[in-house]
């Protein structure tokens, strides 16, 4: 078990437990994570409750520090960055960051309200970054993968948000339904909209629109071709993560891309 990592069950074993008696909401294994973290930190003498190093500037500290998140990093699976930002709309940060974070995500998926503050954080603070959220409901009304609606609010809370995107309000209104991730009936998406300023009769029309499910429906079919099986999931310059990570962690990814990056384009790569 990996103290940086918060682990998700992927999607075939949720399914599994819900036959058995429930859906699984991914909060008692992040909590035993955690749990079992701290129990190994204690036992390997690695708590260091006084003293806090100076952040890790290079590859090379991140390495001294973490070698077994070094190697982790280097075994996960790489997607193509054009495969994962194909038909893109909604995106944070400048285009020509060194770093691209693609984002598969669930409004009603309780981890990735729990990651949400954490990304926002990076974007904002770093002017190297570019975030891509791309739609990932787990609900079968909208991603027919599913077999169930494990997020039964999900796909419309989804549309929601594509509604509050035609009137240029996507951002402003993805930070509210995270923010409310156990609040997204349709009743409460309207009260959102409202609180908002958005015209609302443009907005009910969008949300009853097909053409606008078909938009998240787009990326539903470019996630379940990168092989989503969990959210959230993000791509760090095409490095899959299936789940999320904590805040220094996400520091030490950082470094380790924007390194390499640099390394690529300095030996001619694009």
């Amino acid at each position: 078990i990996a103290a940086w990592f918060v682990t998700v069950m992927p999607l075939a074993a949720r399914f599994d437990a819900a036959a058995r008696g429930g859906w699984w909401t991914g909060r008692g294994t992040a909590r035993a994570v955690a749990a079992a973290a701290l129990v190994l930190a204690v036992a390997g003498g690695t708590l260091a409750a006084v003293h806090q190093p100076p952040p890790a500037t290079n590859l090379a500290e991140v390495r001294q520090r973490d070698p077994q998140f070094v190697d982790w990093w280097d075994s996960l699976h790489i997607v193509p960055l054009r495969e994962l930002t194909a038909g893109e709309e909604h995106t944070k940060g400048p285009n020509d960051a060194a770093i691209t974070i693609v984002e598969f995500s669930d409004f009603e998926c309780p981890h990735c309200a729990e990651a949400f503050p954490d990304l926002q954080k990076l974007v904002r603070s770093r002017s190297d970054v570019r975030l891509v959220f791309r739609h990932y409901p787990l609900d079968s009304s909208c991603n027919a993968t599913l077999p169930g609606p494990l997020h039964p609010n999900a796909c419309l809370a989804a549309v929601a948000a594509e509604c509050a995107s035609e009137q240029g309000r996507f951002w402003e209104y993805h930070d509210v339904l995270f923010e409310n991730h156990e609040h997204l009936e349709r009743e409460s998406l309207f009260r959102y909209a409202r609180e908002l300023g958005l015209e609302l009769a443009t907005f009910r029309s969008c949300l009853d629109d097909p053409a606008t499910r078909a938009r998240v429906g787009q990326d539903v079919d470019v996630g379940n071709r990168v092989g989503i099986d969990s959210t959230p999931t993000l791509f760090f310059n095409g490095r899959k993560v299936s789940g999320a990570l904590d805040p220094t962690h996400y520091e030490y990814a950082l470094i380790i891309e924007k390194e390499r990056r640099e390394s690529h384009t300095a030996r001619g790569g694009s």
